[in-house]
């Protein structure tokens, strides 16, 4: 008999993961979205229904507020009932500890990101284990060096920006990243982030009073973008798009300024540099000289 297994995603990274694992044969799975999710943070509960039903519970780490919201409803009541429950960090740093909402297990993508949490978390550490991130499961199935091969030959070098929820801090590294570029004759793709509520009225007022020519690729896909446009780089703060970028073979750049980038970086996930940066997977920009 295979173990039932309830799958709890909020954000599109966790959506991302709980999809790949409902393709499962190994388990009797069940993913929920966001369909019951109003009634979670209304209620403050699960539905009966999921205690009764599932031997485990997979749940994992949005970063909005409602996601966070209900991944804490979840976990916590996972505690009372005493349900298996495993956390699936599909971003470094995005886990966090919750009095009364610890999982049984914790799977994280490296070793590097194990030893950061025991060391961040001390006694208060889940059991770690570490496992490839199934969030880009697709991407691996899918890449192919034809997707590659197909990439448009464009005779301009363009960038693609991979904006984050945080307008503020975007318009600064933008602003600070322009002249570079125009020094350069580089031209910009830009994509926003879904929750960024400065889009798109800051950034048009930001590349008018620079008069840098930009192309909106918000709500493209990237497959769409690389085919099209054959970006260079990827460059960002810190999103996962450049993660995905890399099994394309675009390269990436994490623009990590002391003030702004690095700062929302160690609030946001508690790392002061990157995973795939400290690797050497990724590059990085820390100060504007380094341009």
């Amino acid at each position: 008999m295979k173990v039932s297994v309830a799958l709890f995603a909020v954000d599109a990274g966790p959506r991302h993961v709980m999809r790949a694992l409902s393709e499962s044969s190994i388990f009797e799975t069940a993913l929920v979205e966001r369909d019951i999710f109003e009634d979670v943070i209304g209620d403050g509960t699960v539905p009966e229904f999921f205690s009764n039903e599932f031997d485990a519970w997979v749940v994992g780490t949005s970063g909005s507020d409602d996601g966070q919201t209900v991944e804490t409803i979840i976990r916590k009541q996972a505690n009372t009932f005493s349900k298996l429950l495993i956390v699936i960090e599909d971003y470094p740093g995005n886990f966090k500890y919750i009095e009364g909402g610890q999982p049984n297990l914790l799977v994280v993508e490296h070793e590097s990101i194990e030893a950061h949490h025991k060391e961040l978390l001390g006694p208060n550490c889940p059991t770690i284990s570490v496992r490839r991130n199934p969030r880009y499961d697709q991407l691996r199935l899918f890449y192919s060096q034809q997707q590659l091969d197909s990439k448009a030959c464009n005779d301009s070098i363009v960038v693609l920006w991979a904006g984050q929820p945080e307008t503020e801090d975007a318009v600064i590294v933008l602003s600070r990243l322009i002249p570079t570029l125009k020094e350069q004759n580089i031209g910009l793709l830009f994509s926003a982030h879904p929750r960024d509520k400065g889009y798109p009225s800051e950034y048009e007022s930001l590349f008018v009073q620079h008069n840098m020519e930009w192309s909106d690729v918000t709500g493209v896909s990237l497959n769409d973008c690389i085919v099209k446009h054959a970006p260079l780089a990827v460059i960002t703060q810190y999103s996962s798009v450049a993660i995905e970028a890399g099994f394309y073979g675009v390269p990436s750049v994490n623009v990590l300024y002391s003030d702004v980038g690095a700062k929302r970086l160690f609030q946001d996930k508690s790392f002061k540099v990157l995973p795939w940066c400290s690797l050497g997977a990724s590059m990085i920009i820390e100060t504007i000289q380094e341009q």
